[in-house]
């Protein structure tokens, strides 16, 4: 189990000092920086050494995966991601838009396997009421053109 946190520990130290390094190249260009990262920091950090609460300070936007969650563990998510990152960091949450379910698990209350374009503008809605500043839409295929339409006309 201790060889198993330092390996972790090195990896996110590895991780970490990559997004730092491209943060100054893109930086000294006068541009932002985003990443696009997993879900829940506890998951990111043990599954991908994406310690995102420690290198979002070197980041402009930080966008975690909220696909296939319910509206309100979108809202759980994001509320948690808000109390880690670094508070120069904006926070916009991608959420799965296409029509295809790949993950989500019958019953689970984490999950949702609606993909109507209410499902995506509720999902969208929880975010914002729960202190994102924006969110990205995120696909496998296409974007429902309903789904499109609606957010033009605005939530």
């Amino acid at each position: 189990m201790i060889k198993n946190r330092y390996y972790v520990s090195v990896m996110c130290e590895n991780v970490s000092d990559s997004v730092r390094r491209f943060s100054e190249l893109t930086r000294s260009r006068g541009r932002e920086i985003s990443a696009y990262v997993f879900t829940d920091y506890v998951t990111a950090i043990e599954a991908c050494y994406q310690d995102w609460p420690h290198f979002s300070r070197f980041l402009d936007v930080l966008c975690p995966t909220v696909y296939e969650v319910s509206p309100e563990q979108a809202s759980r998510l994001v509320d948690r991601a808000r109390s880690v990152i670094h508070q120069g960091c904006r926070l916009t949450p991608a959420i799965m838009s296409s029509d295809e379910v790949r993950r989500s698990l019958e019953g689970g209350r984490r999950w949702s396997s609606e993909r109507s374009p209410r499902y995506v503008l509720s999902v969208a809605k929880a975010c914002l009421d729960a202190g994102s500043d924006g969110f990205v839409l995120f696909l496998y295929d296409s974007t429902p053109a309903e789904v499109l339409m609606t957010l033009r006309d605005g939530l």
